[in-house]
């Protein structure tokens, strides 16, 4: 992670976990990531998979050109990153996977700007399988930004972290290219279940796209 909106909103949710596997949405406290807030946002998990908007920073609906509350977090992306960004949400609630991602938007405008996502599993009312906590902050914030919609994002390469990985970090995120996730481009076909090297890197790899989301 190289954004600061990213870092504050993983350092929270990790304090908040208590060893768990993710921390209860009423564990979250929004005066604890104030300096994040505009760019988080929280989708439900839903039935028919189209992942609605439950809350969204003002930063962030104005990437969205208005409050998308209630619409689907899918619709905002090109074809071929909606449907990566289905088996990598499936795969957060479905494994409590973390996943780190790079997109671009903007493109519309003429002059895309390069934005970094955080994806973390959220416990609501006990259940494990109904929210997606996230932030998506622009590497430099655009000039475009609340004139015109900066969306379809697209997709451009993302890392997942296991909870395995995790564990053996000590939840320290910022070392984890070493013990578990792979960034590949956003075309790559998902990793295999297992463990592999690169160059010096130890790779925990899970699978993705095959794994069934309405379970």
């Amino acid at each position: 992670m190289k954004q600061s909106a990213s870092h504050q909103l993983y350092t929270h949710w990790n304090e908040k976990r208590r060893g768990r596997v993710s921390p209860e949405r009423s564990d979250m406290d929004p005066a604890a990531i104030r300096g994040c807030l505009s760019d988080t946002f929280m989708l439900e998990i839903d039935g028919a998979g189209t992942y609605p908007f439950r809350l969204c920073g003002t930063r962030l609906a104005a990437l969205f050109a208005g409050d998308p509350k209630g619409q689907s977090f899918l619709r905002y992306w090109d074809a071929v990153s909606a449907h990566e960004l289905s088996g990598l949400l499936a795969c957060v609630h479905d494994e409590a996977t973390i996943i780190v991602a790079g997109a671009a938007a903007g493109r519309a405008a003429g002059t895309p700007v390069s934005y970094e996502m955080l994806l973390l599993p959220l416990r609501c009312d006990g259940k494990t399988h109904a929210r997606v906590l996230g932030c998506l902050t622009p590497v430099a914030v655009p000039a475009w930004l609340g004139l015109v919609e900066g969306y379809p994002l697209a997709l451009s390469s993302w890392r997942t972290v296991s909870q395995e990985a995790l564990r053996l970090s000590n939840g320290q995120l910022g070392g984890l290219e070493a013990v578990g996730g792979m960034r590949l481009a956003a075309t790559a076909k998902a990793p295999q279940t297992g463990v592999s090297r690169h160059a010096h890197l130890t790779v925990y790899q899970g699978g993705l796209f095959g794994h069934q989301k309405n379970r």
